[in-house]
């Protein structure tokens, strides 16, 4: 009897939001414990660890970051769509970044959205959008935050922006920061200083 009560219990004590996670993994979580879960991670230096496969992955992304520090573990996760070839204008690769925001917005509410090349920039016409981007003086983004948007208890926030990789493709990236991302970013600049 105690097995069924038990399970009771804990949903009751823990709300279910607190108990799960972004893409099958829960926030705090250790290397070994997302290994445990069938990951393959690869150290990409410091407490970065890079993998194609997440439990609940989403199968628009094909590439995903994890920061997970000693005693901090899992934080932050940067997903990565698939490299997205697009004319001068941008079109594919703002039609990519409005299927992702279409989705965050419904599910977390409308989020704040910077689309602007940046004052005095020669790369200002529209036929000149991917280089903008690429030079850095062009920014699409949409910040999801805790104050303003429906997140879990879980999460700080979530921004998706665009990147150009070079004038004809670029890649959309989807950051989720977790409730303890500043403890994370503590123990990564403690690690970088130690030595010096």
């Amino acid at each position: 009897m105690f097995r069924f009560v038990l399970p009771i219990i804990l949903a009751l004590t823990f709300p279910l939001e607190v108990l799960s996670g972004q893409f099958g993994l829960e926030v705090g979580e250790t290397v070994k414990s997302i290994r445990e879960k069938g990951v393959t991670l690869s150290n990409d230096g410091g407490y970065w660890y890079i993998t194609d496969k997440l439990p609940k992955g989403n199968s628009k992304l094909d590439n995903y970051s994890l920061l997970i520090t000693p005693v901090s573990g899992l934080c932050r996760i940067v997903a990565r769509a698939t490299s997205i070839q697009t004319n001068s204008f941008g079109d594919q690769l703002k039609s990519k970044f409005e299927f992702f925001e279409t989705a965050l917005n419904k599910k977390y509410g409308v989020g704040e959205k910077y689309d602007y090349v940046k004052y005095g920039s020669i790369w200002d016409d529209n036929k000149y959008w991917m280089m903008g981007l690429l030079e850095k003086e062009r920014n699409l983004a949409t910040f999801y935050k805790k104050d303003d948007n429906n997140l879990p208890s879980y999460m700080n926030g979530i921004v998706l922006r665009a990147f150009a990789r070079n004038s004809g493709e670029g890649v959309i990236n989807l950051n989720y920061e977790f409730s303890n991302v500043d403890q994370c970013f503590e123990e990564e600049d403690a690690a970088n200083t130690d030595n010096l």
